[in-house]
């Protein structure tokens, strides 16, 4: 096993770097979907996901494809961002010379750096229907493997896997009484909700758009019982959230109404039913001391974390405690992280705080805030279904983020961002220009979507 990841990742690298566009694009979601994100291969410190993101950088180099990226919106800030982020390395005094440029670098590549691996990735009409067949078969390949490792009680996928690489892992597990989780061939449970979340997000966006075909509305299903089958309400949470911003933002006032009527009607007949009733509980009991019968997280337990994580962000408020203070001092040390009250503490937030300081906090919000103006000063106006989308996926991701953490979901909606940040941006603006009597040479009437 050692020896088969080790090879295919050095084969999904080499034809990263070699394709260019679209087909790129596809790989790398495959990659990322099926290759354990765990896995310190080729290399360590740079294997798994990161390795084929650097993989896909090469490639936009060699293909004469960087040129775009200074096209992208806000990328002043971004790069005011990645500044932020060398110097919470050069300040972090646990770490060698070389590790304090080599792990702002690698961070950054891996969060807010694949938005510019997504605009660099010009994608026709063709290709968005080639990218929902796809997301057809791996959807449904997913969810079959997940119910089997429901019915047989364990997963050995995951297992094989952990043995190779030398990490514990449970698999298949009950958390409670009243949930199980599952994480199919993603290896972790959240990320195959997210992954999921992400899923039902666009294939809600495309019911809007064209509507959806048989086999749609089967991967429509499977997103929707996978997100349930990984048994995180921060996941069920995102995604109706994100459903929420497509209907919202998305949609014109007779058809939320349409939408809110079928809710208002529909929400009361499901109470009816015991088993849904039942279920209840899984949301309210976040609201219990000790997590209910649900167990996992609650609010307590959250201001609790919240509280011990300020108490480390005052020790260093400017920069930081360094990149991964929180995964490689404390929780490394699970007696400690315990005795204080940070076991779990898995929120973004957290993170921040202890990581990585007020600056970095200060751009971080500065550019979420200000990516959500521009879709909707901008893109909304022209393109308001598709700049939904694209919101959607960025609300879904920043309500995960705060609650549950985003280790390794970055890859799973940041790419998608950029590219309709490529699509619709250059097109928008050649339309503002129009509409306010300036001279433009872009074909406005060649506007194609997806």
């Amino acid at each position: 096993m050692k020896l088969l990841l080790f090879i295919s990742a050095l084969v999904i690298g080499f034809l990263l770097i070699r394709k260019k566009g679209y087909e790129r694009f596809e790989l790398l979601f495959v990659a990322s979907v099926f290759y354990p994100l765990v896995a310190a291969y080729p290399f360590s410190g740079l294997g798994g996901h990161t390795f084929f993101l650097v993989c896909c950088f090469i490639s936009i180099v060699e293909h004469d494809e960087y040129k775009q990226i200074k096209k992208m919106p806000l990328i002043v800030l971004l790069l005011f961002m990645l500044a932020s982020y060398y110097m919470t390395g050069i300040m972090d005094d646990r770490i060698s010379l070389f590790s304090k440029f080599y792990k702002p670098t690698i961070t950054f590549l891996r969060q807010y750096g694949i938005l510019m691996i997504g605009f660099c990735t010009p994608m026709t009409v063709k290709d968005w229907n080639n990218f929902f067949r796809l997301l057809n078969k791996v959807v449904i390949v997913l969810t079959f493997y997940g119910l089997l490792t429901l019915l047989i009680g364990e997963d050995p996928v995951s297992m094989m896997v952990a043995d190779a690489i030398g990490i514990r892992h449970q698999g298949f597990f009950p958390v409670s009484s009243a949930r199980v989780r599952i994480c199919s061939f993603m290896f972790d449970s959240f990320l195959y909700g997210f992954f999921n979340c992400v899923i039902c997000v666009l294939y809600t966006y495309l019911y809007f758009k064209r509507g959806l075909s048989s086999l749609e509305r089967v991967a429509l299903l499977c997103g929707v019982a996978s997100v349930l089958l990984s048994g995180s309400r921060s996941m069920l949470a995102g995604m109706m959230i994100g459903v929420a911003v497509i209907v919202l933002w998305g949609l014109k006032s007779s058809r939320i109404a349409t939408v809110a009527l079928l809710a208002v009607i529909s929400v009361p007949l499901l109470l009816q039913v015991p088993s849904v009733r039942g279920k209840i509980s899984f949301f309210t009991d976040v609201v219990e001391l000790d997590g209910g019968n649900t167990g996992g997280s609650s609010l307590d337990m959250r201001e609790i974390q919240l509280e011990i994580s300020l108490a480390y962000y005052e020790k260093k408020p400017i920069w930081g405690n360094g990149f991964d203070y929180y995964a490689e001092v404390l929780k490394s040390d699970e007696i400690l992280i315990r005795k204080e009250g940070l076991y779990g503490a898995e929120s973004y937030l957290f993170h921040l705080l202890i990581d990585r300081g007020l600056v970095e906090i200060i751009l971080i919000t500065s550019y979420v805030l200000l990516s959500l103006l521009y879709m909707f000063v901008v893109l909304r106006p022209r393109y308001k279904l598709e700049s939904s989308l694209a919101a959607s996926l960025y609300v879904t991701f920043i309500a995960v983020s705060l609650m549950t953490g985003n280790y390794g979901m970055w890859i799973f909606c940041m790419p998608l961002i950029g590219i309709m940040y490529n699509q619709y941006n250059v097109k928008a603006l050649a339309m503002m220009r129009a509409e306010n009597g300036y001279k433009t040479t872009f074909k406005i009437d060649t506007i194609t979507s997806i």
